[in-house]
């Protein structure tokens, strides 16, 4: 069984979550999709910082802090789910963290074409230049065998997505008032990089 075949059963349910069915709506409210990119760009940033990328136009934390640059944002923390990928990430060894890349990143080169529109702000996280040689190269390193590894990648992908949700809509509803609650108890959030060196950003409501 090939790597996409072996994959599909998870690949779909990410797809399906209730929060990645909202992205894909055009109605996700530009709070909800703020704390959303500043949980990827942790996850990012601990793949960017681990081994090299295969290609320079893969880099996904610049174009985030280009979005988050315009976005209204909240002072909470990553979610537990985000913690936990990311202390597993720091883990991976270069051929499991293969796996990790195609799971993170040709989703954005394909699934992103069509969210990039739909979602408030710059939409610059989807915008991949050089797009085609950035999945050749991506696909140069894949095998079969990768499967099991990548499963593992979009499990954890569903967990975050599943626990942004319930953090953010803990009555399945958007309401500003559950952003006040949850900032109050939160700790102001100021991007530090993990393992990395590139410059903080300022997360606090504007």
């Amino acid at each position: 069984m090939g790597l996409k075949e072996a994959t599909a059963e998870l690949h779909s349910k990410a797809e399906k979550t209730q929060f990645s069915q909202l992205i894909f709506s055009g109605t996700i409210p530009e709070q909800e999709y703020a704390y959303y990119l500043f949980n990827m760009y942790h996850i990012h940033n601990a793949l960017e910082n681990k081994y090299e990328l295969p290609h320079p136009s893969l880099n996904r934390c610049k174009s985030i802090e280009k979005d988050l640059g315009v976005l209204i944002k909240l002072k909470m923390d990553l979610t537990e789910s985000t913690k936990k990928y990311i202390d597993y990430i720091n883990t991976l060894t270069e051929e499991q963290w293969k796996a990790h890349i195609y799971v993170n990143y040709l989703a954005i080169v394909y699934g992103g074409q069509m969210i990039k529109s739909k979602v408030p702000g710059l939409g610059a996280y989807y915008v991949i230049d050089n797009m085609q040689e950035c999945v050749g190269a991506i696909r140069a390193f894949l095998n079969d065998d990768m499967s099991d590894e990548a499963n593992k990648g979009f499990q954890f992908n569903i967990d975050v997505l599943e626990d942004i949700w319930n953090t953010l809509r803990p009555n399945g509803v958007w309401e500003l008032g559950n952003y006040e609650s949850i900032a109050q108890t939160a700790t102001a959030i100021n991007i530090n990089p993990i393992g990395g060196n590139k410059a903080p950003i300022n997360l606090g409501r504007l």
